[in-house]
């Protein structure tokens, strides 16, 4: 894959403004990099072998990959300077985002759990103005922002949602949404409208782990995104469950609405991915699991591309 269409569509990247100019493999969820130092869960993860992923991005750019999001945001183990080292040693474009994660991710005296809304809404223009906390000095800016919603809204939860809706409104970049299985979906939309926030900027993610495909249409036709990255985990039984929903998607006309991302989390999911020859083998991967649909007017492409490129374009 990598067809030319002679595109050019502007993103904002850890190394700046970049345009891509041909279709090809895009992730729209993963991450390359976690490093959550002093914060002690057991459930936490972690990607800290650097020269791993190193040459999974370098295999992956052979393979026609060319964007990525890495979904960690600050505070949460995000290093952009690492992000920016990685996309200038690959050549693979990396989006990275501000914005929040789930509570459990961060120190217990976190400041951003501790912020006024107005303080948390000025954090996130900072990042998104000036510059990644951590990457000052190298200008690596955060091209869409991230946000955690748990099933309520509530708390802090609330006060950094709406912080984050206020930074989309202000600076064009897309919201992406952390959801547990889609739990309360709807509401969060009814949330979003409330708020005056663009559904066509909003990218709920993990959606695939619901596989009721009758609420992924009703939300796709209020104007959202959804994200599907189940596949390389086999508790989620992906054949049996997101594989038959894409299909069904896809053959009733919500294909242009759906982007497709690994979620990969941990060092030892970047290792065991060489089995099936790496990032770039994982979306060949679905490509052949799709070819007996024999779609028209590259559908397909549409899912692994176009739909991120939509998305994440940058607007201002």
């Amino acid at each position: 894959m990598n067809i030319n269409k002679n595109i050019k569509t502007l993103f904002m990247t850890v190394t700046g403004l970049e345009t891509i100019h041909s279709l090809s493999f895009t992730d729209s969820h993963t991450h390359l990099w976690i490093d959550t130092g002093k914060i002690l869960h057991s459930g936490l993860s972690k990607i800290i072998d650097l020269e791993l992923i190193k040459r999974r991005l370098i295999d992956f750019k052979r393979a026609g990959g060319s964007l990525i999001v890495d979904c960690t945001p600050y505070g949460a183990g995000r290093n952009a300077n690492v992000l920016y080292e990685l996309s200038k040693i690959s050549g693979v474009k990396i989006i990275s985002v501000t914005g929040f994660h789930k509570k459990q991710y961060y120190l217990k005296n976190s400041l951003l759990w501790e912020m006024s809304k107005d303080q948390i809404f000025n954090f996130f223009l900072d990042e998104i103005q000036n510059g990644c906390t951590e990457a000052r000095s190298i200008g690596s800016m955060p091209g869409a922002i991230k946000i955690a919603y748990t099933g309520v809204l509530r708390g802090q939860y609330l006060k950094l949602s709406l912080a984050a809706i206020e930074a989309a409104k202000r600076t064009g970049l897309p919201l992406l949404v952390h959801t547990e299985k889609g739990l309360n979906a709807e509401k969060l939309l009814d949330f979003f409208e409330e708020n005056g926030m663009d559904l066509s900027r909003v990218l709920l993610c993990h959606m695939d782990k619901n596989n009721n495909s009758r609420l992924h249409k009703k939300l796709i036709k209020r104007g959202v995104y959804l994200e599907y990255d189940s596949f390389l985990r086999p508790k989620y039984d992906p054949e049996n469950n997101v594989m038959p929903l894409l299909k069904d998607m896809i053959l009733n006309g919500y294909g242009n609405r759906i982007l497709i991302g690994s979620d990969i989390n941990t060092d030892a999911m970047w290792k065991d991915l060489e089995k099936s020859g790496g990032l770039g083998g994982f979306f060949k991967s679905i490509e052949e699991k799709l070819s007996d649909l024999q779609l028209k007017n590259n559908a397909i492409i549409t899912l692994t591309s176009l739909n991120s490129y939509d998305f994440f374009k940058y607007l201002r």
